[in-house]
């Protein structure tokens, strides 16, 4: 059953709601999913697909999912003997796989025939990925790096025959395989899962044919086992692909309480940092998220204050079954107060220098994306004397707690429109979808009626790719998809705000220094709104008067108008509609 937090139980309570019928049930929510996704951006040649999409059915069909383990071993030992370092009667020379074979003896025969493609170097992990159910996957963050990314990931390590290498979520052994250090007896690698370290152990020995030796790979948690030997031991390298949005533990919260978020991988890079060498580095592969999104603040001051971040690799590319983009960072283990690193992304080739001291003046820390236009361009924008939205009236639309009970399709005595983010467009709101009776007791969240029934308001979409705000002078009611702002800045009416918040450079300035999908408070009240005059504020509210009557032609003009104001150049203005492809 998933779980409910107190909050949301209370409220519960407060409204008499039968929590057996809660809306969680039906929640578009992966970690429910039972689909399984056959990882195709793992294989090595794609002709493999339809080879392993048959034994995937064959053994769907003739076998229980809940005999994986013993699967994945038959698929193991077969392995084993496509190369060469095991014969059909299971006689080898090796004592590393005899120990191997003492261990995994109980096997499927009919299985044990079924030929693997030799052309793919981790075929056993793609079969294990491929059936595994994407609802466990997703529970336990574990999806597997493709060979591209793990190449380009142990690249960024300058390895010697001395490098010690540890890979603490270690899945079937992908980087400790790509490392290509010629002892593997220096490769170490953790995971939770018995079934992918056994897989880990198989590609190691392929790896390493002519070496007969013992793999440092242990089944256990990295975040807990405190007492584990592999816990003294200090590495020179730390590389992995951790869990994203996996669970954390009661006890890592406590052993790493400065971290405050709920993210699995900021405890791992703690405590990665704490089994370093002095100079050692971490490479870690991460969401795209961790660049910008609040919630991970904690773990990037953490990077900037306590080590030192020497690059962002970003790549074009999404896993299967794997929605967000995703990044490397490197990381090493010394302190250095000011410096710049190099932010490098591959989906368009474009590389860009940071500043850790402009990182460090961000009070969420926030890691942009800034080029040298970008950086001038921000610079302009913010080296005159300007006013923000510190002193501006907020707030949230309006959470029923009950929406599938309380809102109706049609409109009816005592009921009056309520919108949601969707009915939230540039400059003007569209038709009302839903209806609402206004009773605040039986609300579960309710702003106060001064500002939902005030003479003028904006609103805002809290989840967008661009700060989109609409005009509301009805008094009108907004579900919690839709936030409220009543701005107060001198010299500025609230329509020339919204002239502002709607244009093309304020669009440019959010993504560039923000980078969210939610459009923050914390954020807005960043924004830079110039000073202006008596005649420009006129000249602003009149053309959004006209685009509040229908006539969009008049955004152009806006936009040219705060152009104008800025003092930017046609150079620096086609560079911004250009990134914004208006």
């Amino acid at each position: 059953m998933e779980k409910v937090s107190k909050a949301t139980k209370k409220n519960w309570n407060k409204l008499n709601v039968d929590e057996s019928k809660k809306k969680l049930e039906h929640r578009a929510n992966k970690r429910m999913s039972q689909k399984r996704i056959i990882p195709k951006e793992l294989f090595k040649n794609k002709n493999n697909v339809k080879i392993i999409k048959s034994y995937i059915d064959y053994i769907n069909e003739n076998h229980e999912i809940k005999d994986l383990e013993k699967i994945m071993r038959t698929f193991s030992i077969r392995w084993l003997i496509e190369n060469d370092l095991l014969d059909y009667n299971f006689n080898t020379n090796r004592k590393n796989i005899k120990e191997f074979l003492k261990e995994n003896n109980d096997i499927f025969l009919d299985i044990l025939k079924l030929k693997l493609p030799i052309d793919e170097e981790d075929i056993l992990g793609i079969l294990y990925q491929s059936f595994q159910i994407e609802g466990e996957k997703n529970k336990q963050g574990s999806y597997y790096t493709p060979k591209s990314i793990v190449k380009n990931m142990v690249s960024q390590m300058n390895i010697t025959n001395c490098s010690k290498i540890l890979d603490p979520c270690c899945g079937t052994g992908a980087f400790l395989c790509e490392s290509g250090v010629e002892n593997p007896n220096s490769l170490w690698g953790v995971d939770i899962d018995k079934i992918a370290i056994m897989i880990a152990k198989v590609n190691l020995f392929v790896k390493y044919k002519e070496i007969d030796f013992s793999p440092n790979l242990y089944v256990l948690d990295f975040l807990e086992n405190e007492n584990h030997f592999i816990m003294n031991e200090k590495f020179d390298y730390i590389i992995t692909n951790p869990p994203w949005g996996a669970d954390v533990s009661y006890i890592s919260k406590i052993l790493f309480r400065q971290i405050r978020s709920e993210e699995s991988f900021s405890y791992m890079i703690v405590k990665s940092q704490c089994l370093l060498k002095p100079s050692g580095e971490l490479i870690f592969l991460l969401p795209e998220s961790f660049l910008n999104v609040k919630i991970h603040s904690d773990i990037r001051e953490y990077l900037i204050k306590i080590m030192r971040l020497e690059g962002i690799t970003l790549y074009p590319t999404n896993f299967s079954g794997v929605l967000t983009k995703f990044i490397s960072i490197k990381v090493k283990n010394e302190k250095l107060d000011n410096y710049e690193f190099e932010i490098d992304d591959l989906s368009n080739n474009e590389k860009y220098v940071n500043s850790v001291k402009e990182i460090i003046n961000n009070p969420n820390f926030i890691i942009p994306k800034l080029s040298n236009i970008d950086k001038n361009i921000l610079s302009k924008i913010f080296s005159g004397e300007y006013n923000t939205l510190k002193n501006s009236i907020w707030a949230l639309g309006i959470v029923t707690g009950n929406n599938t009970e309380k809102l109706k399709k049609i409109q009816d005595t005592n009921l009056e429109p309520i919108y949601t983010g969707k009915e939230i467009t540039e400059y003007r709101l569209l038709p009302a979808k839903n209806y609402i009776e206004y009773k605040r007791e039986s609300f579960q969240q309710v702003a106060s009626d001064r500002i939902y029934r005030a003479k003028e308001k904006l609103v805002y979409k809290f989840i967008s790719k661009n700060i989109t705000f609409a005009y509301d002078d009805k008094k009108s009611l907004f579900l919690n998809s839709a936030n409220i702002l009543i701005p107060i800045i001198e010299g500025m009416s609230i329509k020339t705000c919204m002239a502002f918040l709607n244009s093309n450079l304020f669009k440019f300035i959010y993504i560039k220094l923000f980078g969210e999908i939610k459009i923050l408070r914390g954020n807005l009240e960043k924004l830079p709104f110039p000073i202006i005059s008596k005649n420009e504020n006129l000249e602003i509210e009149n053309l959004c008067q006209k685009i509040l009557d229908g006539n969009d032609d008049k955004k152009a003009e806006i936009n040219s108008i705060i152009y104008k104001i800025y003092d930017l150049n046609q150079r620096e203005i086609k560079y911004i509609e250009k990134f914004l492809k208006v």
